[in-house]
């Protein structure tokens, strides 16, 4: 069948192209005869991971073991291993005409045509998908629409009952806010189903009624190609999960969906713990399910012993004598194995985005002099000094001067910052000039929890990841908070059991409270959706007195509208207006008899959630995500450079004006800043 369309389509175009027919599993089908035209056919080799590797696959698994490559437990993609030829002939996109998808699983062509759209610079080829499935998610249709794919309904083969698999499973919808789910029929572009195949290979066809498919009217070379998505970000960050930075990497990846880009998402978590296959798995899983980038790395420590000397000899730019350097070299251990240098560098990149400062030594060669973003989420600085931090050659604590001057050192080469806390911002204004910082919080696409009476019995609710911070103020609660609420407690239970209220953990510091064992007291761990945890409780705890940054758990409690009762220290870094919206307990027994209070006022409560809601309507016009897009435009490349900046830095640099000249034109012979659509900034900043 493969070699039966395949034929047919040459026929109809006569022949007069090169062909690369990918098959995803072995190809045992004829030879095309040399009137086809050029063909290349590359049926999917066995790999590692229980597949039979081929020559390649087997001679990069021996020098993995010699220390000389990367071996593939160091790293993980979306993208298969045996789909990684079909990557790499994407990336020559500029130069296809046509990409046609047999397929039984739409979101498997969904998939394709987001990496197709990575590798375009202006214009993206036409993207047919050819699929007898005509029932699939709604997000599914969406996307294949968003991304002006074809989808033509397949009359010789039958649906498939299976499942898609993993990487692309529960596609986003790309125009709104929330993944769509449910089935909806496919849009076809067909009014019926067609016939793809020779009939003089295949003379008895299945339910197409001889509907003929006329290649020409769907790919012919008068019709103009579809424009390419509007941005391609690449989006570099920590690999860390089920925390407030992970929450805002979710919002960061949401806005850029709503804004119509495509995400490459590189994610370093620098500890030498290979990848198993069912955590390669759920990993995955995850990241499709929060970030849903087009395409993604997990990267963690490298076992390539001339990677790891490279990346040490670099770091002497940054010698790791305090912590902060050390967590820089860290990231820069991570692995970087060919397809993501290859990835990146052939992709038509508009937007850096990248997150926390300690990941730019790692990121320096895929940043490769562009103009980029970095959002400090909070200064690492403040968070070493309240962990204790020891500095493994001196073994004590760095000064909190030393580690911000050499933090300072990595924000100041960022062309536009990014920071959390008000007060953060204003610390940092004092190294770096203040026209190159903003004040963004990407607050989360959160809705309202409906009002409820006080349950039976009542529910308190705290949300904290695994981290010394953390730790430090759950301790506090616990040891200083909880005993002033007993003797309300004592008399509760001279009524009835059930107005004992409980107190419910949620996030990953159960891990560090395993030996705590309290009265009403329940740790849950990680749960995949909070927003039921917010509905059920009754009142949120942010017993908070250490930490950086902003308290994204604060945060989401304001936009859940749920009564809150917080330290002065949750409310670090937010606006002056929205702290005195909230109000603050910072002593443990005004704490406590806050908490009782609202436990035994119902008006109380009602004025505390009025409280709440006044304070997200506050966030929420502070426009942070207007401030974002402002920033953003400051380094963002047109896709014609993005997709061939080195080859432009030279025809740049030329076009750069002199003392005397037209700052928008060239000499004779050469392209004008405004053909290559650069401002005189952003080209310098190329140029170097």
């Amino acid at each position: 069948m493969v070699f039966a369309a395949a034929r047919h389509l040459m026929r109809q175009t006569q022949g007069i192209a090169e062909y690369r027919i990918f098959c995803r599993g072995p190809y045992r089908g004829p030879r095309f005869p040399s009137d086809s035209g050029r063909v290349r056919v590359v049926g999917r080799r066995r790999g590692p991971f229980g597949r039979e590797a081929g020559l390649r696959e087997r001679l990069c698994r021996c020098l993995a073991w010699t220390h000389l490559f990367e071996t593939r437990q160091t790293w993980i993609s979306n993208v298969e291993p045996g789909d990684e030829p079909l990557l790499r002939w994407l990336f020559d996109a500029d130069q296809v005409r046509a990409i046609v998808v047999f397929t039984v699983i739409p979101d498997f062509a969904l998939h394709l045509a987001r990496l197709t759209h990575l590798f375009c610079s202006r214009s993206a080829p036409h993207i047919i998908v050819v699929t007898p499935e005509e029932r699939v998610e709604v997000a599914t249709v969406q996307d294949l629409h968003w991304l002006r794919t074809k989808v033509l309904w397949d009359g010789n083969a039958v649906a498939s009952a299976a499942s898609a698999p993993a990487t692309h499973r529960q596609t986003p919808d790309q125009c709104g806010d929330k993944p769509a789910r449910g089935l909806t029929p496919m849009a076809f572009d067909t009014s019926g189903p067609v016939s793809f195949l020779d009939v003089v290979s295949y003379p008895q066809q299945l339910g197409t009624d001889d509907a003929i498919v006329a290649w020409q009217d769907w790919i012919g070379p008068n019709l103009p190609l579809p424009d390419r998505v509007p941005d391609v970000v690449l989006f570099i960050r920590p690999d860390w999960t089920s925390c407030g930075s992970a929450t805002t990497f979710a919002s960061l990846a949401e806005y850029f969906r709503r804004n119509d880009a495509l995400l490459i998402d590189i994610a370093t978590w620098p500890y030498a713990v290979p990848f198993g296959q069912q955590e390669r798995t759920a990993k995955i899983e995850e990241e499709q399910r929060h970030i849903r980038a087009a395409l993604y790395f997990s990267l963690r420590r490298t076992n390539s012993l001339p990677y790891a000397l490279r990346q040490l000899f670099r770091s002497c730019s940054f010698p790791p004598v305090t912590t902060a350097n050390q967590r820089l070299l860290e990231n820069a251990l991570a692995a970087t194995p060919p397809l993501v240098r290859a990835a990146v560098q052939r992709s038509a990149i508009n937007v850096i985005y990248l997150n926390h400062y300690f990941t730019y030594l790692h990121s320096r060669d895929l940043i490769a002099g562009r103009p980029f973003f970095l959002d400090t989420h909070d200064i690492q600085a403040t968070n070493v000094v309240d962990h204790g931090a020891i500095n493994m050659f001196t073994r004590r604590t760095d000064s909190f001067q030393k580690l911000m001057e050499q933090e300072m050192r990595i924000l100041r080469k960022a062309d536009r910052l990014c920071f959390v806390s008000l007060a953060e911002m204003k610390l940092a204004a004092q190294y770096i000039p203040p026209d190159k910082l903003d004040f963004i919080i990407a607050l989360p696409q959160i809705a309202a929890c409906p009002p409820k009476k006080l349950g039976a019995p009542p529910r308190l609710l705290i949300v904290a990841s695994n981290n010394k911070a953390n730790e430090r103020n759950l301790l506090w609660f616990l040891n200083q908070v909880a005993p002033q609420m007993l003797n309300w407690q004592a008399d509760a239970a001279q009524v009835g059991h059930d107005s004992i209220p409980l107190l419910d953990i949620y996030g990953s510091i159960d891990i560090a409270m395993k030996d705590v064992r309290r009265t009403g007291l329940r740790f849950h761990g990680v749960v995949g959706d909070l927003r039921a945890c917010y509905d059920r409780c009754d009142i949120v705890l942010l017993p908070v007195i250490v930490g950086g940054g902003v308290s994204i758990k604060t945060i989401e409690a304001l936009l859940h509208e749920k009564p809150v009762v917080a330290t002065r220290h949750a409310l670090r870094g937010l606006p002056d207006e929205v702290i005195d919206a909230i109000g603050y307990a910072n002593d443990p027994e005004e704490f406590a008899q806050t908490v009782v209070a609202l436990l035994e006022s119902d008006s109380l409560r009602r004025e505390y959630t009025d409280r709440s809601r006044h304070g997200a309507l506050l966030l929420r016009h502070q426009g942070f995500y207007e401030r974002l897009t402002g920033a953003l435009d400051a380094v963002r490349l047109p896709p014609a450079v993005a997709a061939t900046y080195r080859q432009h830095r030279g025809r740049v640099s030329a076009a750069l004006p002199r003392d005397d000249g037209d700052p928008m034109t060239l000499p004779a012979g050469g392209l004008s800043l405004r053909e290559l659509e650069l401002t005189p900034e952003v080209a310098r900043k190329l140029v170097g």
